[in-house]
């Protein structure tokens, strides 16, 4: 089997993104960040290309934003891996189109409590993102209601 990137050694480990170039599921969605393209992506990779370029560029806006706050935690600088786990991020298969969009995520951070994660948010960060304890350890991340997107709009940090 041949594929388009040359680390790849399965399908699931590369997408092609709605311009039409080819990912690996391992990069990085901010620059320099620790939330992955495989943690964005539904486990079925049949579902990848149901991706258009609203979803992506959204997504690249909540992982930027995501990753601004993920700077600021103490611990950033020693880490060795993702301390990222996520249930659920974009799901192009969602009855309620509350998942549709790439506009919020599902997740939780090692180390720390969801409780942890919302009194670390600066106040310039907040509205930028918008955080919902849904349990001790798991937070919902969404971007804020209204115009996230604009290119005039940008994360504290001066990015999209």
């Amino acid at each position: 089997m041949t594929f388009h990137l040359p680390c790849s050694e399965s399908p699931s480990d590369e997408f092609r993104t709605p311009s039409g170039e080819w990912f690996s599921t391992l990069r990085a969605i901010a620059f320099d960040g620790w939330l992955l393209w495989r943690h964005a992506l539904p486990e079925d990779p049949m579902l990848w290309p149901a991706m258009d370029q609203d979803v992506f560029v959204t997504i690249e806006a909540l992982a930027r934003r995501i990753h601004s706050l993920h700077q600021l935690l103490p611990d950033y600088r020693r880490l060795t891996d993702t301390p990222f786990s996520v249930s659920r991020w974009w799901d192009p298969t969602d009855d309620t189109g509350e998942w549709m969009t790439g506009e919020r995520v599902l997740l939780r951070i090692n180390s720390y409590t969801a409780r942890d994660i919302e009194q670390e948010i600066p106040p310039r960060l907040k509205g930028q993102l918008k955080i919902q304890a849904r349990s001790l350890n798991w937070l919902e991340v969404s971007l804020p209601e209204g115009p996230h997107l604009s290119p005039l709009t940008s994360c504290p940090d001066g990015s999209p």
